[in-house]
């Protein structure tokens, strides 16, 4: 494997990783906004976002 393919992954990677990331964060923030004052355990049962703040 030489140089160029390497990063060429790891980039990739770095890529899917940011990408799933923010893809839960907007999920987190879209959830929050559409049912502010909702329960969050029905909403989001297996988030632990959701577990702490009905606790």
């Amino acid at each position: 494997m030489d140089l160029g393919t390497a990063m060429h992954e790891s980039h990739l990677a770095l890529i899917l990783y940011a990408g799933a990331v923010i893809a839960m964060g907007c999920i987190l923030i879209i959830a929050t906004l559409v049912a502010p004052d909702a329960d969050y355990s029905n909403r989001l049962p297996a988030s632990p976002y959701a577990i702490n703040h009905v606790q």
